[in-house]
């Protein structure tokens, strides 16, 4: 993970742009959801599906003055959007119950490089952690915004996660959007 975190902050570093651009805004506030892939089989644990679903809330804070390109820190909430789970038995190849996967719920921060590339268009990167699903697990992520309104934007991003449970490597990669309220 150190190697990917590297490169991304690396990346977005680079990122130059010739376009007349405005400052990283000051704060913003992420309204995001979406899913993605993630692990299937960890170990003796088979998952149902290969899919999950996530809801996400950040607040990002730039670090000091403004200027076109900034490091800033997150931080984040994720609810609960599993519910209940029903004890049905689903077949595992192995002739056992495939498992609920772990939940996604929980909080997190990062910190990063936000860079201004135009008046309307922002990219990010980040590395961070936190505690989701009662585990500590680390990420790295990229996210683009479109500011539609002088404080409201569209964002995306894509998310690489990863944690161990009992020894085993676990994984998730969702892709969200959202709003972004920003200042």
């Amino acid at each position: 993970m150190l190697k990917a975190s590297s490169l991304v902050l690396i990346a977005s570093l680079a990122m130059v742009s010739t376009a007349r651009a405005q400052a990283v805004p000051n704060w913003t506030l992420d309204i995001v959801g979406g899913s993605g892939l993630r692990t299937e089989r960890a170990n003796d644990a088979w998952y149902q599906g290969d899919r999950s679903t996530v809801a996400r809330f950040a607040f990002g804070k730039r670090l000091g003055a403004a200027s076109r390109m900034a490091a800033y820190l997150s931080a984040e909430v994720s609810p609960d959007l599993d519910g209940d789970y029903v004890s049905i038995c689903v077949p595992a190849p192995d002739g056992s119950c495939r498992r609920h996967f772990e939940r996604s719920s929980g909080v997190g921060a990062g910190i990063g490089t936000r860079v201004a590339l135009t008046r309307r268009a922002l990219l990010g990167a980040q590395v961070g952690g936190g505690r989701y699903g009662g585990h500590a697990r680390g990420f790295v992520e990229g996210t683009g915004a479109i500011r539609i309104l002088s404080h409201l934007g569209v964002v995306a991003g894509a998310r690489y996660v990863i944690w161990s449970v009992a020894g085993a490597r676990h994984w998730y990669a969702p892709v969200t959007v959202g709003l972004q309220i920003l200042d």
